[in-house]
């Protein structure tokens, strides 16, 4: 019978062809890992810009979009609170002040009564753009500060007799057809990238009507690619539309 002394180490076979590690060839292995070299580094930078480059327009486009809808929901709510508004004073329009000559200035600024009425708080609460002091680019309908009978074409008489006076809303007779609310432009200066409704720019603008609906298009999509006809400013799908109240833009 074989003894094995307590001293003796049994090994198996496997334990035997495994190499001992030591210190320093653990350190000699790692010293040999590099890192990126600069032709590598410019390679990944250009395939990232390149990737960038092809990600930018889709970005812009739904930037763009979110943008539209944010504001085509503002114009949807202002329609809904100038219903109140006309629900408080016997179905009026917001009516800012009597004026000859500058329809647009008294449409532009539509808000101030309903400022002053307690149905906006603030001008911020109207428009976010005219935060830095600018006017509103949220521009209501000329027809609803404007005699009707004036807008009939052959009847338009020169801007400067132009008078300003209130109309009410059930003299609106197509709600659903009828612009209420434009936004009339971005609120940027021109050499700052500023564009409008009409009449070169092929902007899209978020717009409310009469019935409470609202939309967006460019004045294009609302002159049914018409030519486009105006007289003393009057004729402007949306903004001063031919017949007034009584007309439709869509």
């Amino acid at each position: 019978m074989l003894k094995f002394s307590r001293d003796v180490q049994v090994k198996s076979p496997r334990q035997e062809s495994l190499p001992r590690l030591s210190w320093a060839m653990c350190t000699r292995k790692t010293r040999l890992i590099r890192g990126f070299s600069l032709i590598e580094l410019v390679v990944v930078i250009g395939i990232v810009m390149i990737l960038i480059g092809l990600m930018a327009p889709s970005l812009g486009r739904a930037m763009s979009q979110a943008k539209l809808t944010r504001d085509v929901a503002l114009v949807r709510q202002h329609a809904a609170t100038i219903a109140m508004y006309a629900g408080d004073y016997k179905e009026a329009h917001p009516y800012p002040y009597d004026l000859t000559g500058h329809l647009y200035r008294v449409a532009g600024d539509w808000a101030l009564p309903m400022i002053e009425s307690g149905h906006f708080e603030n001008v911020a609460e109207v428009d976010p753009y005219t935060l830095d002091g600018r006017l509103f680019s949220y521009m209501m309908s000329i027809a609803m500060v404007y005699n009707a009978d004036e807008m009939r074409p052959g009847y338009v008489p020169l801007a400067i007799h132009q008078k300003s006076n209130t109309t009410r809303a059930f003299q609106v007779l197509f709600p659903s057809s009828k612009g209420l609310l434009v936004r009339e432009s971005n609120g940027l200066a021109p050499s700052e990238g500023g564009t409008g409704f009409c009449c070169a720019w092929p902007w899209i603008a978020p717009i409310a009507f009469s019935d409470g609906s609202a939309g967006s298009g460019t004045y294009v999509d609302f002159n049914e690619e018409m030519p486009l006809l105006l007289d003393e400013g009057i004729g402007m799908p949306v903004i001063s539309t031919w017949f007034g109240v009584r007309g439709r833009d869509r």
